[in-house]
């Protein structure tokens, strides 16, 4: 007993009415690769966290198109705004407040700039993230905003997904590995 092919349609799929032009429209988002998605979320990180910095460092060392904050010439009111006391109650010895908002601003400085070019993409995704989410909920619980949250799901979006391909992640896995995601 042979079986034969119809002309129909695979099942579940329909040409005519509302859910031809429907089907259309979701085969085209499924062909949207995640390279691309994944190098927007980096560069969205990466310049919300630059911007950051910039604002918490006296000196930039402008490139005209971009300056480069220089986290070595912190200002000298980023240890109480990053931490300030009314939120923690004194709870923080000034020499832990004066370490953290260092490694704060080191971490908006350098870590955008691995997030761009796709080096330690995840690490730096996961440090940038944990950091945007403690900042948001223990820190400044008050001033929590929707745009933080929305950094702090793409930021673990890469942590999740990787980089994508055009990333010197993926530049190194080829050639360690030969094989890379999509």
């Amino acid at each position: 007993m042979t079986m034969t092919r119809t002309s129909d349609p695979s099942p579940g799929v329909t040409r005519g009415g509302i859910d031809g032009p429907i089907q259309r429209l979701y085969r085209l988002f499924g062909l949207t690769p995640y390279w691309l998605l994944a190098l927007g979320a980096r560069v969205a990180v990466a310049l919300y966290f630059h911007r950051s910095a910039l604002t918490r460092v006296e000196t930039k060392l402008d490139l005209g198109v971009i300056s480069i904050p220089l986290p070595w010439t912190i200002k000298a009111n980023q240890t109480s705004f990053l931490f300030p006391s009314e939120y923690f109650a004194d709870a923080l010895p000034m020499w832990l407040s004066t370490v953290l908002a260092h490694m704060t601003v080191w971490a908006e400085s350098f870590l955008p700039i691995l997030l761009i070019l796709g080096f330690a993409s995840r690490l730096s995704a996961l440090a940038l993230g944990v950091m945007v989410l403690g900042i948001g909920l223990v820190i400044y619980p008050d001033f929590f905003s929707k745009e933080a949250l929305h950094f702090a799901v793409l930021a673990f979006l890469i942590v999740k997904c990787g980089p994508g391909l055009v990333s010197v992640d993926a530049g190194i896995r080829r050639a360690r590995w030969g094989k890379t995601e999509t």
